[in-house]
């Protein structure tokens, strides 16, 4: 099968790096023709054809010009059965539509964007993405959706369920695996001897949450330490920690990480804690970092928010029903205090990560459902 695939940014953005990347290059191991668009720079791998149509987006004049230049790329890109476009952003999916190909169109979509914006304060800009989300599903022929939030939108637009397949973000079991605590690391980070609690990017509210529930396992279980990888500001967020209680001795934090050090840095923790949000914006999300921590074989407690709920199911995990400190401690605890659950959690996420949400198994699927389509 020849396929496009088009997304509407660079190798920076995490649409482009872990999802239209990584289904790309299974489908091409697969023996599939693969073609990517992308702005910015970016490297043919795994037998993925890059097409770079303009830089990163960084000003409004970027986005015209890459809406433009995709649209050019495209119409010269023939004789392709499947187009497949990531988010409804309209330099990604208005180029798609625009260029007419005579291969069937897919739109992908991995966030509701249209609540993102708002979320953000971006009120202009979400009136102007609600009418995309509101249109563009009916007008390609099959719609990915990463959960079950965005499937029941799609149906509320009138889309056909049997046009409709549900993907979340899937995990590389190759690089994320089970392994042993890295020794030389702790000693670095003095952290020998510990009880340690993961956790990446929060937000202010959880993480007074997460804080409180924190105070109350060090009340239980003395030698434990908070292990934090924020997004950006860690001097800020460590002094924000401290401020809200939390002892100097109990925290950890890390400035932001390339990716590839993952591995190591959660080959020390005993339990990660994923703090989705109990709202419709992060219902309707697909957190790649809980696949990886599935693969990594990690104890995990998360707030039971979309596909969460399904990936922690079966035993692969412990899920948290409220923003009541006292329920989160419980479960750190838990598993803080029974080795031989944390081992049987792990073992069960690395089972699910491998048989269900793996991109291999993942782009199987989209692979069956591009073939339903055409036919």
């Amino acid at each position: 099968m020849k396929i496009c695939m088009v997304s509407p940014f660079g190798f920076q953005a995490a649409t482009t790096r872990v999802r239209a990347y990584n289904l790309a290059k299974h489908l091409a191991r697969q023996g599939n023709e693969v073609s990517l668009v992308i702005s910015g720079k970016g490297n043919a791998e795994q037998g993925v054809k890059i097409f770079e149509t303009w830089r990163e987006e960084r000003t409004p004049i970027d986005y015209v010009f890459s809406t433009w230049y995709k649209y050019l790329t495209l119409c010269q890109m023939k004789g392709y059965e499947i187009y497949h476009s990531f988010k409804a952003l309209p330099w990604a999916s208005l180029p798609t539509l625009l260029a007419k190909p005579r291969g069937k169109l897919i739109l992908d979509l991995d966030d509701w964007e249209t609540g993102s914006l708002l979320d953000q304060g971006k009120r202009f800009q979400a009136f102007f993405m609600r009418f995309l989300e509101n249109d563009l599903p009916r007008r390609f022929t099959g719609v990915v959706v990463v959960s079950e939030w965005l499937k029941q939108m799609c149906l509320r637009l009138g889309v056909p369920e049997e046009r409709i397949l549900k993907l979340p973000n899937g995990c590389d079991i190759e690089t994320f695996k089970p392994m042993p605590k890295d020794s030389e690391f702790m000693r670095a980070l003095n952290l020998e001897g510990k009880k340690i609690v993961y956790v990446g990017s929060i937000d202010e509210e959880s993480l007074l949450v997460l804080v409180q529930a924190m105070k109350l396992v060090i009340q239980e279980i003395k030698d434990t330490v908070l292990l934090a990888l924020p997004s950006q500001n860690p001097d800020k967020f460590k002094q924000y920690c401290l401020e809200l209680g939390l002892p100097r001795e109990s925290i950890v934090v890390l400035p932001r990480q390339p990716h590839e050090k993952m591995p190591r840095i959660l080959s020390l923790v005993d339990v990660v804690y994923a703090p989705n949000r109990f709202i419709a914006i992060d219902e309707a999300r697909s957190s790649s970092r809980i696949g990886e921590y599935m693969a990594a074989g990690k104890a995990i407690v998360a707030n039971a928010v979309g596909v969460v709920k399904e990936q922690l199911s079966e035993g692969a995990g412990l899920l948290v029903y409220s923003n009541d400190p006292s329920e989160l401690a419980d479960k750190i605890i838990k598993i803080l205090q029974d080795r031989k659950l944390a081992m049987k959690l792990g073992r069960k996420a690395r089972e699910r990560a491998e048989e269900v949400y793996c991109w291999e198994v993942l782009t199987k699927r989209l692979r069956e459902f591009y073939s339903r389509i055409i036919s």
